[in-house]
């Protein structure tokens, strides 16, 4: 019976993460355009950041968020059309945390990660696109259930990409390790995301 219990609140956890991530893509379209935004693109870790405050970028800047908790590369993917009918200045992409919980390798997620590379520059060639690494968990706070050497395989792989392609790589898994090259305790409660 606890089995099934267990297996019973799994299935509604997805399934209503699920429904979470519908409903933000509706909202997201519904949102209006706002042409020459500067647009975070990711997951959870996207989400939940507060990115203007974070990179201290001017209030007169128009500032999007599109992070959607639980996506992945392919959802990013998927989703391009609306973020790139704002034909933003900039897109700054960390997207791929829940491929690697998910057992995915840079080599699963990488090619997926080009399409959205040559996707913008082809739609939008105007925008200026930054990849950003992904930061390191922290495994102490919270038990996340993911070493922090696949997120630096993740990263190694997606600094080469960058330049194969001429893009700016924004660093953030260094500047926010501590000195156990985990995601420093100063910057999170859940061991995952960034406080603010």
């Amino acid at each position: 019976m606890r089995l099934v219990e267990e297996y019973s609140l799994w299935f509604y956890l997805i399934w209503y993460q699920l429904k979470q991530e519908e409903a933000s893509r509706q909202l997201f379209e519904k949102m209006p355009v706002s042409p020459g935004a500067v647009i975070f693109v990711g997951d959870s870790q996207t989400e939940q950041c507060e990115w203007r405050e974070w990179m201290a970028l001017p209030d007169t800047l128009r500032v999007l968020n599109r992070g959607i908790t639980a996506d992945h590369v392919s959802g990013v993917l998927e989703r391009l059309p609306e973020i790139l009918r704002h034909r933003p200045a900039a897109v700054f992409l960390m997207i791929g945390i829940n491929d690697l919980l998910f057992g995915k390798s840079p080599a699963d997620i990488l090619p997926v990660y080009d399409r959205i590379i040559k996707t913008v520059r082809q739609q939008s060639p105007h925008t200026r696109l930054v990849v950003l690494t992904l930061p390191p968990v922290n495994n102490q706070i919270k038990n996340i259930g993911l070493p922090n050497e696949a997120v630096r395989r993740l990263n190694a792989a997606l600094a080469l990409l960058a330049q194969g392609n001429g893009l700016l790589l924004l660093d953030l898994y260094g500047p926010l390790s501590d000195g156990n090259a985990q995601l420093d305790a100063r910057f999170t409660e859940a061991g995952l995301h960034l406080n603010g």
